[in-house]
């Protein structure tokens, strides 16, 4: 099936496009590939290509473990966009509001509300690996190093933070 026709805006509009740098698809695709990263967290506007990236993910691990999708690689999202799990092999745990918690903060637009130093403030990462990703750099935000690409801002919280 053709997965653009189960992903759903409140406008009815899916850009189909990439929205972003390349790199920062595939900086993206090896951060939620390595083996110690168990959970993401995704805010943003809408970004299918960052939809594909993590349902790929989780497909991926469930089918290596042989567990349920969501038990492999536990994925939640706020956006203006959803998809349909089904037909995407996956399972995102949607929010209406509020954010769950995950390893890796997939920060993808402004959404108002929080800002996003203040949610790494207030711990909105896991208790194991701690890193977000943006298309724009907060500056310093202490605790976390910043390193950067084409694109793409990553930051990770230091290991005595």
């Amino acid at each position: 099936m053709d997965k653009e026709k189960f992903t759903y805006d409140r406008n009815g509009f899916l850009p189909s496009v990439p929205l972003k740098a390349q790199a920062f698809y595939k900086r993206l695709s090896l951060l939620l590939g390595d083996s110690c990263i168990q959970s993401a967290v995704y805010r943003g506007t809408g970004d299918i290509e960052i939809f594909n990236i993590m349902a790929s993910e989780q497909r991926r691990r469930s089918l290596l473990r042989g567990k349920p999708p969501s038990e492999a690689f536990y994925i939640c999202a706020l956006s203006d966009i959803t998809i349909s799990d089904k037909v995407w092999e996956a399972d995102f745990e949607w929010y209406l509001e509020g954010i769950g918690r995950g390893d890796v903060f997939i920060d993808d637009d402004d959404m108002g509300g929080i800002s996003t130093p203040e949610l790494l403030r207030r711990g909105i990462m896991g208790p194991h690996n701690f890193y977000m990703i943006t298309t724009r750099s907060y500056g310093e935000i202490i605790g976390y190093e910043m390193t950067s690409g084409d694109g793409f801002f990553v930051y990770r919280k230091y290991d005595n933070a």
